[in-house]
Protein backbone atom coordinates (compact mmCIF):
# COMPACT_ATOMS: atom_id res chain seq x y z
CA UNK A 1 0.00 0.00 0.00
CA UNK A 2 2.85 2.65 1.04
CA UNK A 3 5.41 2.93 -1.28
CA UNK A 4 8.98 4.74 -0.67
CA UNK A 5 11.01 6.79 -2.30
CA UNK A 6 13.91 6.05 -3.44
CA UNK A 7 15.87 8.98 -3.98
CA UNK A 8 19.03 8.79 -6.38
CA UNK A 9 21.98 9.16 -4.04
CA UNK A 10 24.26 12.24 -4.55
CA UNK A 11 27.55 12.13 -6.56
CA UNK A 12 30.93 12.67 -4.26
CA UNK A 13 31.12 15.77 -6.53
CA UNK A 14 28.57 17.36 -6.09
CA UNK A 15 28.54 16.65 -2.10
CA UNK A 16 31.49 18.36 -1.91
CA UNK A 17 30.49 21.66 -4.17
CA UNK A 18 27.63 22.03 -2.02
CA UNK A 19 29.91 22.22 1.32
CA UNK A 20 32.58 24.43 -0.17
CA UNK A 21 29.46 26.93 -1.56
CA UNK A 22 27.57 26.35 1.43
CA UNK A 23 31.28 27.70 3.27
CA UNK A 24 31.36 30.51 1.33
CA UNK A 25 28.16 32.05 2.76
CA UNK A 26 29.75 32.64 6.01
CA UNK A 27 31.97 35.31 5.05
CA UNK A 28 29.09 36.32 2.46
CA UNK A 29 27.82 39.69 4.43
CA UNK A 30 31.65 40.90 4.44
CA UNK A 31 31.83 40.47 0.53
CA UNK A 32 28.31 42.43 0.11
CA UNK A 33 29.52 44.69 2.31
CA UNK A 34 32.66 45.33 0.61
CA UNK A 35 31.66 45.06 -2.79
CA UNK A 36 28.76 48.14 -1.51
CA UNK A 37 31.68 49.98 -0.20
CA UNK A 38 33.95 50.37 -3.66
CA UNK A 39 30.67 50.55 -5.53
CA UNK A 40 31.50 54.08 -5.99
CA UNK A 41 33.41 53.57 -8.95
CA UNK A 42 31.08 53.21 -12.00
CA UNK A 43 29.74 50.05 -14.40
CA UNK A 44 32.65 47.40 -13.10
CA UNK A 45 31.77 47.95 -9.57
CA UNK A 46 28.19 47.59 -10.15
CA UNK A 47 28.89 43.99 -12.21
CA UNK A 48 30.80 42.35 -9.10
CA UNK A 49 28.22 44.38 -6.62
CA UNK A 50 25.31 42.59 -8.55
CA UNK A 51 27.16 39.11 -9.00
CA UNK A 52 27.70 39.19 -5.01
CA UNK A 53 24.34 39.80 -4.30
CA UNK A 54 23.28 37.12 -6.51
CA UNK A 55 25.90 33.72 -5.00
CA UNK A 56 23.35 33.02 -2.29
CA UNK A 57 20.26 33.08 -5.08
CA UNK A 58 22.40 30.68 -7.42
CA UNK A 59 23.57 28.80 -4.21
CA UNK A 60 20.06 27.99 -2.96
CA UNK A 61 18.74 27.12 -6.65
CA UNK A 62 21.85 24.73 -7.06
CA UNK A 63 20.35 23.16 -3.68
CA UNK A 64 17.06 22.50 -4.10
CA UNK A 65 17.49 20.91 -7.77
CA UNK A 66 20.81 18.61 -6.33
CA UNK A 67 19.12 15.31 -7.08
CA UNK A 68 17.16 16.31 -10.34
CA UNK A 69 19.69 18.30 -12.10
CA UNK A 70 23.07 17.86 -10.13
CA UNK A 71 25.27 19.84 -13.15
CA UNK A 72 23.59 23.10 -11.63
CA UNK A 73 25.31 22.68 -8.33
CA UNK A 74 27.98 24.64 -10.70
CA UNK A 75 25.67 27.03 -10.68
CA UNK A 76 27.05 29.51 -7.87
CA UNK A 77 30.33 29.58 -9.88
CA UNK A 78 29.01 32.04 -11.89
CA UNK A 79 29.50 35.10 -9.09
CA UNK A 80 33.15 33.99 -9.41
CA UNK A 81 33.28 34.58 -12.77
CA UNK A 82 31.37 37.47 -13.20
CA UNK A 83 33.93 39.07 -10.69
CA UNK A 84 36.84 37.89 -12.68
CA UNK A 85 35.95 39.41 -15.85
CA UNK A 86 35.13 42.27 -14.22
CA UNK A 87 38.30 42.86 -13.06
CA UNK A 88 39.69 42.05 -16.65
CA UNK A 89 37.12 44.90 -17.79
CA UNK A 90 38.44 47.38 -15.34
CA UNK A 91 42.09 46.32 -16.56
CA UNK A 92 40.90 47.07 -20.23
CA UNK A 93 39.01 50.21 -19.52
CA UNK A 94 41.91 51.65 -18.10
Amino acid sequence: MFETLDLPSLDKTVKRLLVVWGVFLIPWPLMVWGAAMASGRGIVSEIVFYSVLAYPILFMISFIYRREKPRLVWLPALSFVGVFLSTIADDLLR
